[in-house]
């Protein structure tokens, strides 16, 4: 530890009631020890200085009585600076346990207290003082020197000099005795606690790349591929030092390698510290390890992690992943994290902290050999993008999202899309859909599906409807509550195609005056243009609307209605080929006053 003191006295005469506050500044800084490891790799020693503009105050105490209000405050600058890593903390305390300015004439028996709790300049009373950073509102009172108060905490190293600046004020009364009145404050600067840490850096996923590389024949060669462990080094070995790859970042205090093992297809992690720091930007670390079979993350930290965004994707023989060490409570990005691993039979979360992840966009997309999700642990209140979130998983019959709040999701795009087996699906009362713009293909290809109830969602900003329910082909039950508003949408091409067991669709809270393309919308054509193959036969015979649809800004309205043979408008109207029909039908039947449609006005 060090310390430096100042120590500035001034005097004071006669009547005048002035008092001098003195302050000793006393700097400690707890220091990391200098080390030099085996390869001369020399760890990060923080250093941290501190000083004061105001190391000795005075007040004349007739100007003070004289005002006003009789307040005053004087201010002082703190200016640190330090490269440590972890900050610093500053504390506050009189050098005593006597916390008041006190009368320096022994016969005198009047004193300036410490406030007793924090109040404004205003509110002090007659004779106290206290202190407050500039932040604050309130001043604080005097802390003794066995009560230190803590006035800053800091998380990183300083860039260049930081000022803070703080003040101390106090209210005076005209019976005040004449005198000085001293009391010595002392500051106390001290470097946070900070752990030698060994970090790797960014771009891993291009360094695996390049340590991999191996020429398999003329002009041909292979990377990531030949992966198929990943394992952590039990100690480095001297003979393979000029194998490995450094791959730590600047901010490391330990080296971090990496090397191939070629003949065992093993990739090879290895540093001196017994835990490695993934870096915080660890985009895509793991990507495209095709043939990864096992990973060790043991001794892998993610406490640093911001963006993991496909940090395991295309992993496609991994079974198994142990995330029980994983510490995600900064992670931001999420989006394709577990992204095409096929052949993952568990996938446990109950470690996961996603109070601050705001993409998770694909997360688990294309996860076909997953069976079932507890979702119950993640904390989604500050995610705004979930699109594709669900893709392709393909064997979970069962999806809870019940704790989900959806208050901040923006875009939901082919969130569910590709759930071939997918039976239910349970949302919770704040499953809020209120600020979605985008339902593209939300619940498309749920070929197993039955039922769905959307009764509480609110579509008031959705602007793309596109496939919304395209091809949930035995979906026979589908609510739409009085807030499926569709005034924004422009896109609701193929939006009810495929669809085979639905014997009525009711549009009552449909209104199109946006609404651009309506292709294909009610068909039963594939994105093939080939004719769906509905197992138990096509059943839509009704659609219920309360208007006829705003059809003045469709441009593209191919095939609205192709192969709805049973579909009758509420007179009975029809098309012998509904494929003919243009956008003209897309209203109540009337046929009497020469306007035929396909929908039935709404009960």
């Amino acid at each position: 530890m060090a310390s430096d003191k100042m120590h500035i006295l001034s005097s004071c005469r006669g009547w005048t009631k002035e008092f001098i506050l003195i302050l000793f500044l006393g700097i400690t800084s707890i220091f990391c020890n200098l080390c030099i490891n085996e390869h001369s790799y020399a760890l990060f020693t923080p250093t941290l200085s501190a000083s004061i503009d105001n190391s000795s105050s005075s007040v004349n105490g007739n100007q003070v009585i004289n005002s006003t209000d009789r307040t005053t405050e004087i201010p002082l600058r703190l200016t640190v600076n330090t490269t440590n890593r972890t900050g610093y903390t500053a504390t506050i305390s009189s050098s005593s346990e006597n916390t008041a300015l006190t009368n320096s004439s022994p016969s005198a028996s009047d004193k300036i207290n410490s406030i007793s709790s924090a109040a404004a300049l205003n509110s002090l009373h007659n004779n106290t003082w206290g202190y407050k950073v500039a932040s604050e509102a309130n001043y604080n009172p005097i802390p003794s020197l066995n009560s230190p108060a803590t006035f800053l905490q800091t998380t990183t190293k300083t860039n260049g000099s930081e000022s803070n600046n703080l003040s101390f004020g106090m209210k005076l009364s005209s019976s005040l005795e004449s005198g000085s009145y001293e009391n010595t404050l002392v500051i106390t600067v001290v470097s946070n606690p900070y752990e030698q840490q060994a970090v790797i850096g960014e771009r891993l996923h291009d360094k695996i790349g390049m340590i991999s590389l191996r020429l398999v024949g003329y002009a041909l060669a292979e990377r990531y591929t030949n992966i198929h462990h990943i394992k952590w080094c039990t100690g480095l070995d001297p003979s393979k030092v000029s194998t490995y790859k450094r791959i730590d970042s600047d901010e490391s205090d330990y080296p971090v390698y990496m090397w191939m093992d070629f003949d065992n297809s093993t990739l090879y992690f290895c540093s001196e510290s017994n835990k490695v720091y993934f870096n915080k930007n660890s985009q895509e670390a793991f990507s495209m390890l095709e043939n990864l079979e096992d990973i060790d993350l043991s001794h892998f930290s993610t406490e640093k992690v911001e963006n993991m965004h496909g940090m395991f994707i295309y992993a496609k023989k991994i079974t198994s992943l142990d995330l029980s060490g994983f510490n995600t409570k900064n992670v931001t990005n999420m989006s394709g994290l577990f992204s095409s691993m096929e052949n993952l039979k568990q996938l446990n979360l109950s470690s996961f902290n996603t109070s601050n992840v705001k993409n998770m966009s694909s997360m688990f997309y294309g996860m076909r050999g997953i069976d079932t999700l507890d979702l119950s642990n993640l904390d989604t209140n500050s995610v705004t993008d979930m699109s594709n979130m669900f893709t392709d998983v393909e064997n979970v019959r069962e999806l809870n999202l019940s704790n989900f709040n959806t208050s901040k999701v923006y875009d939901m795009n082919h969130m569910f899309s590709g759930m071939k087996k997918l039976e239910r699906i349970t949302f919770g009362p704040n499953f809020s859909t209120s600020r979605v713009n985008d339902m593209d293909r939300m619940f498309s290809g749920l070929s197993k599906l039955k039922t769905l109830d959307l009764s509480n969602f609110d579509t008031t900003n959705v602007t793309e409807m596109s496939g919304m329910f395209s091809y949930d082909v035995i979906l026979n039950d589908l609510k739409l509550g009085s807030n499926f508003i569709t005034e924004n949408v422009t896109d609701m091409s193929y939006m009810f195609a495929g669809i085979c067991d639905l014997a009525s669709i009711d549009l009552s809270t449909f209104n199109t005056p946006r609404l651009r393309i309506a292709g294909n919308m009610f068909s039963l054509i594939d994105e093939d243009d080939q004719l769906v193959a509905c197992p138990n036969g096509d059943k839509l015979q009704k659609i219920y609307a309360v208007n006829d649809f705003n059809i003045s800004k469709i441009r593209q309205t191919s095939g609205i209605f192709t192969g709805r043979e049973k579909l009758r408008g509420g007179a009975g109207s029809f098309l012998s080929d509904p494929s003919t029909a243009d956008k003209t039908w897309l209203r109540i039947d009337d046929p009497t006053n020469g306007r035929p449609g396909y929908f039935t006005r709404k009960p």
